[in-house]
C-alpha cells in the first residue's frame, strides 16, 4: 500500500482501521522510515494506469482531504515523475460503447482471423 503520512495516521487511528491511540499511531509514523514522495509516485501511477486520469485529477485525488491526504510537496513530486507522454491506447482504434463495454477496432476496419476483437481490459466506463 502506498499511503501518506496523514492517510497512513488516519488508517492506524480510525474506528473503522485499526484503532490505535493516536499516541501509539503518532510513535508509529515518528518511527516509520518511509519515502512519502515515492509513495505518491506510485499511487499516482496507479491512478493513470487503471483508470485512464488526468495529470491534474491526480495531483487533486492525491491531495485532497477525502482521497490520499499527500503533501503538496509530494503530489509535486509524483506528477513531476509521471509518464504523462505515453502514447493513449486509443490513438490508433476506433472505439465505442456497446451498453458498459467500451469496444476499440483497429482503425483500418479490417478483421483478422489472427487478431480477434475484443474489449480492452482495465478500461471500464459506464453509460
Amino acid at each position: 500500500m502506498y499511503m501518506s503520512k496523514a492517510g497512513l495516521y488516519d488508517q492506524l487511528t480510525s474506528e473503522y482501521g485499526e484503532q490505535f491511540s493516536a499516541e501509539a499511531a503518532q510513535y508509529a509514523i515518528d518511527n516509520l522510515e518511509a519515502d512519502y514522495k515515492k509513495n505518491a509516485l506510485e499511487k499516482a501511477k496507479l491512478y493513470q494506469n487503471e483508470m485512464s486520469m488526468s495529470p491534474e485529477a491526480i495531483r487533486d485525488q492525491l491531495t485532497s482531504d477525502y482521497g490520499e491526504k499527500f503533501t503538496e510537496k509530494e503530489a509535486d513530486y509524483a506528477i513531476k515523475h509521471l509518464n504523462v507522454n505515453r502514447k493513449s491506447v486509443f490513438m490508433d482504434k476506433s472505439c465505442g460503447l456497446e451498453g458498459s463495454v467500451l469496444n476499440c477496432f483497429p482503425l483500418n476496419g479490417q478483421i483478422s482471423k489472427n487478431e480477434p476483437l475484443r474489449p480492452l481490459q482495465g478500461y471500464p466506463y459506464s453509460s
